[in-house]
């Protein structure tokens, strides 16, 4: 499948935007679910600014497709905008639109398909005792080993979402020595209810959230001995992703073993 991102080779570098002035921040992924899609807008603040973002409440944000398909969002709250119910389709171009004031960003991105979960799992950790600690183990379906792929795994555990910011699970299946067994991040009690969403990524979502944590989190990169700015995906200096993603869940309730 061909992916078209618009200005996916583009590094985003800003040399004309003074350090404390305010950036666009444009996050969104769109998934094969029929379900609300969303999209977060918010303005970066100075490092020394005690807010972590300013969220964006009178954006125009719609998605609109290369078969004539329009899908506003409507702004809900904390930077947040939310569409009606629909669903990503294969074959399809969609094109994020979001219009700031007067300046406008667009990104675009097709489905990109994967490997569902085959199989969601939990095994005792031996000698546990009482407290009887579980961890939690799936496995990826039959995977075409000639193509590099790339995902995000969202965990909830008891409905929380526990796999953001510095705890954020992706990853790339070079990596991986098996698609059998593999490790759920946390450890997880009896009754405990754990829900697996993993979603397809694009290369450049991959790379983006890479440079995040190595630049923006201050993570240590000293073995890694380099650093990149965070890849532009949209027609103007932006941070953030568009991402339309083929999405798969399945849920485990703990139970005694």
């Amino acid at each position: 499948m061909l992916i078209m991102l618009a200005g996916c080779q583009s590094v985003v570098e800003f040399p004309d935007v003074p350090a404390t002035a305010k950036q666009a921040v444009i996050e969104s992924i769109l998934t094969n679910k029929s379900e609300v899609q969303k999209t977060r807008v918010s303005f970066t603040v100075p490092l020394n600014d005690t807010l972590t973002d300013l969220p964006v409440d009178h954006a125009l944000v719609f998605i609109s497709s290369n078969t004539g398909d329009t899908v506003f969002y409507n702004y809900t709250t904390d930077g947040w905008y939310e569409s009606k119910p629909f669903a990503a389709e294969a074959g399809k171009l969609y094109t994020l639109n979001v219009t700031i004031d007067t300046t406008l960003y667009k990104a675009s991105d097709s489905l990109i398909r994967m490997n569902g979960i085959d199989a969601l799992h939990a095994r005792l950790m031996p000698g546990s005792g009482k407290d009887s600690v579980y961890y939690v183990y799936f496995n990826v379906g039959p995977v075409d080993k000639t193509v590099q792929k790339y995902y995000l795994l969202n965990v909830y555990k008891n409905d929380s979402l526990i796999t953001r910011g510095r705890k954020l699970a992706y990853f790339t299946d070079k990596y991986l020595s098996s698609y059998a067994d593999i490790n759920v991040p946390d450890s997880y009690a009896e009754k405990d209810t754990v829900k697996l969403e993993l979603l397809s990524l694009s290369k450049n979502v991959f790379l983006y959230y890479n440079s995040l944590f190595y630049n923006i989190l201050r993570e240590d990169i000293s073995s890694i001995g380099y650093q990149t700015n965070p890849p532009c995906m949209f027609n103007k200096p932006a941070l953030g992703y568009f991402q339309v993603s083929e999405k798969d869940e399945k849920t485990i309730v703990i139970t005694r073993q």
